[in-house]
């Protein structure tokens, strides 16, 4: 081992120690003139040394000061401290021990100090050698400051024989509290490396996202002929689903910094959200929406549906714990290429069984710990706790079973819901729809009668009247005879699919029902879905087949999004189909007119931060001023900015006339966004100042 490895390891030790010293330098310097002053006059023992107890105390003086040593000087500190225990703990209490003929009082005093000492020391070789050193010297001490010799009694004899006994446990004592110090100082190294990690990679994932959606709204509709450079109907759906998986992958990548930073500080699980979910449907949604490397992991994974069942509790919480399960078992199927994945939905469980190689009891025993993993290089050990988490947050639990060789089995248990639950819960969903479906017009779309007929069935419980259509084009001609309030339209289908006929409808083919709600009731992808009906301007998707109440629940948002967007007005008479197909995140009704032609001030210190969400605002029809800084932010509030117009929505810089209410001093700004953590002035000082 080389000086300077020396040299850093001592520099390392003392900072981990100076918290120790100072206080060890306390009690040192009051513990010796009270014990003197006890067993002197209160408690009166046959031998006390005033001068010992005295130097005793006087040595650790320095300790208490050591914030206060020369720099020269500090280098000795350790050194110091360690010659300061030799004296102060084994070679005066053992002195002090002899001298009164090892009674019972100071043979436990000697027992005490020796755990004492192993609290002080983390190396258990370093604490036997300074207990032995200090111990000898106290010895040699007694034999040249007393003339008698030392006669040993039997008791006297069978205590000090309990003596190696007594140090021995404080070595293995010490042991434990340095393999436990090291434990906790590796989790919160992990826990601090975690939260940073997860903080640092929102700002790359967003970039993506950012770029994913300028993409998007570059790319043709799904089903577009009419190009100067035409794609291939197969290579326009291959880059459909590669921007399809990319938002995917950057939305699992924000669950997973949630989670990451939701475990790291041990937040607890909201279920202020939750709701009624299926097994089979979100099971399903998992492993479609599952980021495999290639098509050859997702053909070994299976569904098997023994019995559906409804749980209460976050389909996007479960969807990720299943991705926990898959990714774990996928992790150790290159080494076993025939190994495959079985889901199993039984009533109120679901069992995730793989034939990969199987673990051990040691490693299942540890299997739900926080930051604990086992033969993955990468592991953080958090995924499988997060799962127990979230089981707990669903009033469940999750087990293991497995056999070396052979397989593992994961069990998620979730508790039944009563029939008079799921009946209340099915009463309350028609309740809520009733308002925005009944009376209601819809004009069914889909190229399959009998499919017609059972969505029909499944709408019969609502007060709504629903006319059929078999294809696009009897759709825009059924748009031309009457006035509809939804279109429920599927997809793939012969003369004119559903994309193309949505839009022929957002172009104007059919004026008066430009902007009809249009949901998709599709069979493709979930994920792939979002982003194609997204283009071409629908209004939402629901997957076919369904339930009876998620139908009704799709429905509805759509209707009452609907309503919600009429009540502020129809649309800006410059909106174009291609505006209406953007990909960026809709506005939440009622506020879109609201947000056109006012103000807002961005102030981040991340320029990319800034320029996204300068992207969203300014598509909303905003104005965005950017600062970089608090001090920025003061800045542009007392800068004088040019009158607005009352036609604009907005006021001038004094704030009179504003519509919006904003205070006077504002500055023609209505709103600010304001980072927390920004350099100089943060987030909470700028508005303290402000």
């Amino acid at each position: 081992m080389s000086s300077e490895t020396i040299r850093l390891e001592i520099n390392d030790e003392l900072e981990r120690s100076r918290f120790a010293i100072q206080w060890g330098g306390i009690l040192g310097f009051i513990a010796h003139p009270f014990y003197y002053f006890v067993w002197t006059y209160v408690l009166p023992q046959p031998y006390d040394n005033l001068f010992l107890r005295l130097s005793g105390a006087l040595l650790c003086l320095p300790l208490i000061f050591q914030k206060y040593w020369a720099k020269h000087f500090e280098r000795y500190l350790l050194f110091y401290w360690h010659f300061c225990l030799i004296y102060v703990l084994p070679f005066i209490c053992t002195f002090l021990s002899i001298k009164n003929s090892f009674s019972t009082m100071w043979m436990m005093t000697e027992v005490m100090m020796i755990f004492i000492f192993a609290l002080c020391i983390n190396n258990p070789l370093l604490l036997m050698a300074e207990i032995l050193i200090g111990g000898f010297s106290a010895f040699l001490a007694v034999i040249f400051t007393t003339d008698s010799p030392i006669i040993l009694s039997k008791t006297d004899e069978a205590n000090l024989a309990l003596l190696p006994i007594v140090i021995l446990c404080s070595m293995v004592f010490s042991h434990v509290i340095q393999k436990g110090r090291f434990i906790v100082e590796k989790n919160k190294a992990l826990q601090a490396l975690s939260g940073s990690i997860a903080h640092e990679m929102r700002n790359p994932l967003s970039q993506i996202k950012y770029s994913l959606d300028y993409i998007g709204k570059s790319l043709p509709a799904p089903t577009a002929t009419n190009l100067a450079h035409p794609i291939a109907s197969q290579q326009l759906h291959e880059l459909y689903r590669n921007l399809a998986q990319g938002h995917i992958a950057i939305k699992r990548g924000f669950q997973v910094i949630s989670m990451t930073l939701s475990e790291v500080s041990s937040q607890a699980i909201d279920r202020s959200h939750f709701d009624y979910v299926s097994a089979a449907l979100a099971t399903q949604k998992a492993v479609d929406e599952y980021g495999y490397e290639t098509q050859e992991e997702r053909k070994k994974i299976s569904i098997h549906i023994v019995e559906d069942f409804i749980f209460k509790g976050d389909e996007t919480l479960y969807i990720f714990l299943l991705f926990n399960l898959i990714k774990n078992a996928l992790y150790y199927f290159k080494l076993h290429p025939h190994a495959i994945i079985t889901i199993t939905i039984e009533q109120a469980k679901v069992l995730v069984k793989d034939t990969g190689p199987g673990m051990t009891e040691a490693v299942r025993a540890q299997l739900f710990q926080a930051f604990k993993t086992s033969g993955k290089a990468q592991g953080t050990g958090l995924g499988l706790a997060y799962c127990k988490r979230a089981m707990l947050a669903f009033g469940g639990h999750i087990s293991c079973a497995s056999v070396l060789g052979q397989y593992t089995e994961f069990t998620l248990q979730f508790v039944p819901l009563s029939t008079e639950e799921l009946s209340a819960y099915r009463h309350a969903v028609l309740q809520r729809a009733k308002p925005f479906l009944s009376g209601k017009r819809l004009l069914l779309v889909d190229d399959d009668a009998q499919l017609r007929a059972s969505t029909r069935q499944l709408l019969t419980v609502l007060d709504i009247e629903i006319q059929e259509a078999a294809n696009g084009e009897q759709a825009l001609q059924a748009l031309q005879q009457q006035a509809y309030d939804l279109i429920l339209m599927d997809i793939n289908m012969p003369v004119l699919d559903g994309y193309t006929t949505t839009e022929h409808i957002r172009a104007g083919r059919v004026p008066q029902h430009q902007h009809i709600p249009i949901l998709a009731y599709t069979s493709e992808l979930p994920y792939m879905a979002e982003v194609k009906t997204q283009k071409v301007g629908m209004n939402g998707f629901v997957s076919k087949p369904c339930s009876q109440l998620e139908l009704i629940k799709a429905v509805q948002q759509v209707l009452e999004a609907a309503a919600n967007h009429r009540a502020t007005g129809p649309p800006a008479a410059s909106a174009t189909p291609s505006e209406a197909a953007t990909p960026f995140p809709p506005l939440v009704a009622p506020v879109a007119t609201v947000l056109r032609g006012k103000t807002v001030l961005i102030a981040d210190d991340e320029a990319i931060n800034r320029q996204i969400v300068r992207s969203y605002v300014e598509h909303w029809g905003m104005q965005v001023v950017e600062a970089e800084h608090g001090m920025a932010v003061l800045t542009h509030l007392q800068e004088k900015r040019p009158a607005r117009s009352a036609s604009d929505g907005t006021s001038d810089g004094s704030g009179e006339g504003s519509s919006n209410g904003s205070s006077e001093g504002s500055n023609g700004i209505d709103i600010i966004l304001m980072d927390m953590h920004m350099p100089g002035l943060s987030g909470v000082q700028t508005t303290q100042a402000i």
